[in-house]
């Protein structure tokens, strides 16, 4: 096989993998923090612009439910306790909650409180366009307990949906950071990696021109 085709077949195998590994998941807050860089905006659901029996809507983000079971019931805003000033924003399980944005972000940080107190709960996330990642996965909590999870995404999503695997768990939400991930975000380990072979390729491509 002759180099260029060695190195296109290792690009193709590079860029694969960065499509397999797009999205990276935090589990501290000031990691995530690091990671994504820039100025983040940040909302602590204090204020609500407006609201309908299923959906909440603050400055530039929008908190909705979807299901029969607890929506639109249980759902909305609570100051049963917060980890950021007095009001957070929560629904139940097995119920979804979503997370729609005004414009399009790639970074997502939020404490989740009292889950996992009916018995083990997988959290899944999804974003639209940008595939899906656990943001809790057979998780048992203590009751008003809080849990951190964040996500850089190489790939812009307007909404995040949060689907629970268990029945009859209340789920709050606070403390969001949110937007497009600054100049200072660590790139995947398989962008630096394409990145490398691509400019591998441009000097083998020189070296042959000369």
């Amino acid at each position: 096989m002759k180099l260029t085709q060695k190195l296109a077949a290792a690009v193709a195998l590079a860029a694969a993998s960065c499509a397999a590994q797009a999205t990276t998941v935090y589990t501290d807050e000031a990691s995530f923090l690091a990671a994504a860089g820039g100025s983040l905006a940040f909302e602590s659901f204090e204020t609500v612009q407006s609201s309908t029996a299923t959906q909440y809507n603050f400055n530039d983000v929008s908190f909705s439910c979807a299901g029969t079971t607890w929506c639109p019931g249980f759902f909305g805003t609570s100051q049963l306790f917060a980890h950021d000033g007095l009001q957070t924003v929560f629904f139940a399980s097995p119920d979804t909650s979503t997370f729609t944005f005004a414009h399009a972000v790639n970074a997502f940080g939020i404490w989740i409180g009292d889950a996992g107190t009916t018995g083990p709960l997988t959290l899944n996330v999804t974003l639209d366009g940008a595939g899906s990642v656990p943001a809790l996965t057979n998780y048992t909590g203590p009751s008003l307990g809080w849990q951190y999870f964040g996500l850089v995404s190489d790939t812009p999503f307007t909404a995040l949906t949060f689907a629970p695997s268990n029945t009859n768990d209340g789920i709050y939400f606070d403390a969001l950071h949110y937007g497009p991930a600054g100049a200072n975000a660590v790139p995947e380990p398989g962008s630096v990696l394409l990145l490398g072979i691509a400019g591998a390729g441009l000097l083998v491509s020189r070296r042959k021109r000369r």
